[in-house]
């Protein structure tokens, strides 16, 4: 893409009320896409590192973030067409903001929270040891015979 039409695109991203269509911008979903990540980052960010734990209702209003504020961005703002983009404008990129919001809030809040996640951690292996532990000593040792082991098993088949 030339210089000139990037200022172009941009030019027309930012120009209040100038009514795009899909004839006339057709990038407008892609420049979109990109915005709901910006968002998604800088929102995934702040819930990560803020010091209230907002839970469901913080992932919820990061939902709402990413669709809703460029989708008024472009209603309001650009004043575009949006039946000529079809759900284009609407859903591109939806999923893809959401899961990068939850990777970055999960990725800061687990830098946070580190002696967190060790307790976790160490009652998990705990868990697991216990449940490993106790299928070995349902297993009879005396009861295995260890030249049945060696042979493969080879049924028939037709293959």
């Amino acid at each position: 893409m030339s210089a000139s039409k990037k200022e172009s695109n941009l030019g027309k991203i930012f120009a209040v009320n100038s009514k795009p269509t899909a004839t006339t911008f057709p990038e407008l979903p892609d420049y979109i896409v990109w915005a709901r990540f910006v968002l998604a980052v800088g929102y995934g960010i702040w819930l990560g590192t803020s010091s209230q734990s907002r839970g469901g209702a913080g992932v919820m209003f990061g939902l709402n973030f990413i669709v809703f504020v460029p989708m008024l961005y472009c209603t309001t703002f650009l004043g575009a067409d949006s039946e000529s983009y079809g759900t284009k404008l609407l859903f591109s990129g939806v999923f893809n903001g959401f899961a990068l919001m939850l990777l970055i809030w999960i990725y800061f809040y687990s830098l946070d929270h580190v002696e967190d996640e060790k307790i976790l951690s160490n009652a998990l292996l705990s868990a697991v040891k216990g449940i490993v532990d106790s299928d070995v000593a349902e297993v009879d040792v005396a009861e295995v015979d260890v030249a049945d082991l060696s042979e493969p098993v080879v049924e028939d088949s037709e293959f």
